[in-house]
């Protein structure tokens, strides 16, 4: 839970608190304004803490799959080494990105 502080020009401002795990909580309504979903990146630029969502790549494959006759026992696993892979790329597609803006 936190406490809306208010629309400071284009930028919404909250307090949020930092449970003894190190855990905040997005309130939902600013996870459905961006669309964040279970995967999000997180970067410090300027002693801020930056957090951008990701698209979660297990969504994104099952909207690739149209027909998939996979083992029930081998699916999850393979599955989930190709979502991972993808995620992968996507960082470092983002990191190689952000390092040519930055130059």
């Amino acid at each position: 839970m936190g406490i809306f502080i208010g629309n400071v020009g284009p930028f919404m401002k909250r307090i949020l608190y930092v449970d003894s795990r190190g855990r905040i909580v997005i309130p939902s309504d600013v996870r459905k304004m961006l669309g964040i979903g279970k995967i999000v990146k997180m970067s410090i630029k300027d002693n801020k803490i930056i957090i951008e969502p990701v698209k979660d790549p297990l969504d994104e494959l099952s909207n690739q799959i149209v027909k998939v006759h996979i083992k029930a026992s081998v699916e999850p696993s393979e599955l989930s080494k190709m979502a991972y892979s993808r995620l992968m790329e996507e960082i470092r597609s983002e990191e190689e990105k952000e390092k040519r803006d930055s130059n």
